[in-house]
């Protein structure tokens, strides 16, 4: 009994000195990098595409109406991978340039890591419409499937109303 206590007591300061090293690492690092790049915007049929470059808004997007100067939308392009115990900023990677791709109305966006994405910016499909239709025909589809099954198990059971 004396013994378990001992070695689980070990493993408790063992854990405990991994973490405070790994928090005093993490504290006493500096900030290795710049500020973000600053991307001109990008007008296409008079909706302005921007990128915030900010720390909550790394790898989005905003769609913006030129005349009303209002947020149309705001879509995430990209995901970084988060490492634990990492330093934070050097993880960050931002929107480094965007243009206006080859068939006018597509926005080409590079990040700092040299990945290019394309991004269509169709006014009548706004991002996220067409996840949502293809939810909605899935729900669909589920639904006949089971309405089917529960008539053929009430044909096949032999019970009838009377």
């Amino acid at each position: 009994m004396k013994r378990a206590r001992l070695i689980a007591l070990g493993i408790l300061v063992l854990c405990l000195v991994s973490l405070g090293t790994a928090i005093f690492l993490k504290a006493g690092s500096k900030a290795k990098r710049g500020r973000a790049p600053a991307v001109p915007p990008v007008e296409i049929g008079g909706i302005e595409y921007r990128a915030p470059n900010t720390v909550d808004t790394k790898g989005c997007i905003e769609a913006w109406d030129t005349r009303t100067d209002t947020l149309l939308w705001r879509k995430k392009v990209y995901h970084t991978l988060w490492i634990p115990f990492e330093e934070e900023d050097v993880q960050w990677v931002f929107i480094k340039s965007m243009t206006v791709g080859p068939s006018g109305n597509e926005l080409i966006v590079v990040n700092e890591a040299g990945d290019a994405y394309t991004v269509k910016t169709d006014p009548r499909m706004q991002p996220g419409t067409a996840a949502m239709i293809g939810i909605v025909l899935l729900v669909c589809a589920i639904a006949v499937l089971l309405l089917a099954r529960a008539r053929k198990t009430k044909r096949e059971s032999g019970y009838s109303k009377i």
